[in-house]
């Protein structure tokens, strides 16, 4: 016997955590293989999915990057002329950070918010000097 779409739901939900990167953070590539798992294996509505990650995610205390993704292009986007001086940049990368809950992994925030600036195509604004080596110096996530 089927269980009901509750039970399904609930189920879900407790899987959650195993998709978690130490049981604290979930990327958005490891969210995205939670709702194909939601809704291929488990029969759930994507948005009932989606849902159920976001209710386990406040519930069990898991950080969810997308949403720290989402605060991050709402900070880039309020640029003038697409340009993001590195004061807004080293903001965006200690936002980042903390929002994901690893504020001691700089490196990994800056190539995070470099790719989001990458697909939101925003350039770097030239320092006093004219020079944006400070930007070119990190490798973007791909």
């Amino acid at each position: 016997m089927a269980d009901s779409p509750s039970e399904q739901r609930r189920k879900f939900k407790s899987m959650v955590p195993f998709f978690a990167d130490d049981g604290a953070l979930l990327t958005a590539e490891r969210e995205r293989e939670a709702l194909r798992t939601a809704v291929v294996d488990l029969d759930l509505d994507p948005d009932e999915a989606h849902g159920a990650i976001r209710q386990a995610a406040r519930e069990q205390g898991i950080v969810l990057e997308s949403k720290a993704v989402e605060l991050v292009q709402a900070f880039l986007n309020s640029t003038p002329k697409g340009k993001v001086p590195r004061k807004r940049f080293d903001e965006a990368v200690t936002t980042y950070a903390a929002l994901t809950g690893r504020p001691k992994d700089k490196a990994r925030a800056e190539k995070r918010v470099k790719s989001l600036m990458d697909k939101m195509a925003l350039t770097a604004k030239r320092s006093a000097l004219g020079s944006k080596r400070w930007y070119n110096r990190i490798k973007a996530d791909t």
